[in-house]
């Protein structure tokens, strides 16, 4: 007992030396190291697996309005998201983590999970909480998009940006 406690102070101590001493890079500019990015990564994971099973899930509707979770994704998301045809901008190649690209990252997660992480948020990400300033069935709409994505094509994204007279609103066409 007393080994066990007296490796827990060393423990907690060398781990406050740690963070008081500045050795760590926290620059954008700079990767994680692998061991802090696995934390992360297995912590945002789990969580949003957690939380999204106990929280409500998108509205109940036959079908999202793919047109209004366009315009919100391309309002909001494609500055760091980017979106089918879009060069990914200034702002997205400057972060850490790099947003990821939702029309591979939409297959990982639930339809649930979607919802829940674009209502709430996910913290030292970038991602904000859209749950503060859109209502659940706007909420829905845009994951009913994003799910969309992975079929959407450059020429498409294109033609529905034309359509809602959106042609260069954000980032630039290739």
């Amino acid at each position: 007992m007393k080994a066990f406690l007296i490796l827990t102070v060393l423990l907690i101590g060398g781990f406050s030396l740690f963070i008081y001493s500045g050795i760590y890079n926290v620059a954008a500019s700079e990767p994680h190291l692998d061991a802090v990015e696995w934390i992360m990564e297995t912590t945002r994971d789990r969580s949003v697996r957690r939380h999204a099973d106990k929280a409500p899930g998108p509205p109940e509707r036959e079908e999202a309005n793919f047109r209004e979770g366009f315009r919100h994704y391309d309002e909001m998301c494609v500055i760091c998201h980017s979106a089918p045809g879009i060069e990914q901008s200034e702002i997205s190649k400057g972060q850490n983590p790099e947003p990821p690209d939702l029309g591979e990252e939409v297959l990982k997660w639930s339809r649930e999970e979607l919802f829940w992480i674009v209502k709430n948020g996910l913290k030292m990400t970038g991602m904000p909480a859209f749950g503060l300033s859109h209502s659940d069935r706007e909420i829905g709409d845009i994951v009913g998009f994003i799910t969309r994505l992975p079929d959407i094509s450059p020429q498409e994204y294109a033609g529905l940006r034309e359509e809602m007279g959106r042609e260069n609103s954000v980032g630039h066409s290739h």
